[in-house]
């Protein structure tokens, strides 16, 4: 059980990491005057499921930390 839930943890870590980066690009004024609407367009959906995938992740540990404890 620890294991997977290291495992998971480290995805989880990847994942907060790709969010930032998201974030940080999304966030730049320069970026958001150089590119294409779509192409910022697609990078949103790239965060959106950076997001989906984060919360993904949240809640396996936290089942296997429940079940870890029954």
């Amino acid at each position: 059980m620890d294991a997977e839930i290291m495992k998971a943890s480290k995805k989880l870590e990847k994942t907060k990491q790709g969010i930032e980066r998201q974030k940080k690009i999304l966030g730049d004024k320069d970026y958001q005057e150089k590119v294409s609407k779509e192409l910022q367009e697609v990078e949103i959906n790239k965060l959106k499921d950076l997001e989906t995938e984060r919360n993904a992740f949240e809640e396996t540990i936290k089942q296997f930390e429940q079940l870890k404890m029954e």
